[in-house]
């Protein structure tokens, strides 16, 4: 009942779209498997405890928005999804540019569900989906959220140290006790966004 309007605007403009069912039920069992997760995860922190999600609600604009064969992304659509989110204390935005992405995916094998599609529909797809991020990231930094964004093209330690930079704040330390430079990293496992996209920390 919290988030009616956000669910609603969400089954009715999935069921509409021209693309196949199983691409539906795709974006839509992830998306209430997200919420599900995320309310139960609200339900028991405890004291100041920090919720981080991978793939969270912004991130799932990708899904809903973009497709190899839809055309150019709506942007009005996008960002009435965004508007009904609800606001995080940190949006972590993973950029790398397409053909990076589009080479790691091949390297690294592409996902389960989109195996059927050719090079050049999974080439489509990663467009629309770069321009989908692009009008989400661009609305929920209009409507004032805090988007750290991380550059992962370059060495492992340059996006940890520039990810605690950013991640710090939200836990009560100062930017100045973080390490200075990569080099300087303590090792540790940073609290990271594993995919190009948005990840969130805080509230939902």
């Amino acid at each position: 009942r919290e988030h009616f309007e956000l669910c609603r605007q969400v089954l009715r403009t999935q069921l509409r779209r021209k693309v196949p069912f199983a691409t539906k039920r795709h974006g839509l069992f992830w998306f209430f498997h997200l919420a599900g997760r995320w309310r139960f995860l609200q339900t028991t922190a405890v004291g100041r405890e920090t919720i981080v999600v991978d793939d969270g609600f912004l991130h799932r604009s990708v899904s809903f928005y973009a497709s190899h064969s839809e055309g150019r992304p709506d942007p009005g659509g996008v960002s009435d999804y965004v508007d009904l989110l609800p606001t995080p204390d940190l949006v972590v935005l993973v950029l790398a540019g397409r053909e990076v992405c589009e080479r790691r995916i091949r390297r690294r094998g592409v996902w389960e569900h989109r195996r059927h599609l050719s090079p050049p529909a999974i080439s489509r797809y990663l467009r629309n989906a770069e321009q989908v991020v692009e009008i989400a990231v661009r609305r929920a930094r209009a409507r004032g959220w805090n988007v750290a964004e991380i550059f992962n093209e370059g060495v492992l330690e340059q996006v940890r140290w520039d990810l605690n930079r950013a991640v710090m704040p939200l836990l009560g330390a100062s930017p100045a006790d973080a390490p200075s430079g990569p080099e300087r990293s303590s090792g540790g496992t940073p609290m990271h966004s594993a995919e190009t996209g948005a990840g969130t920390t805080g509230r939902p």
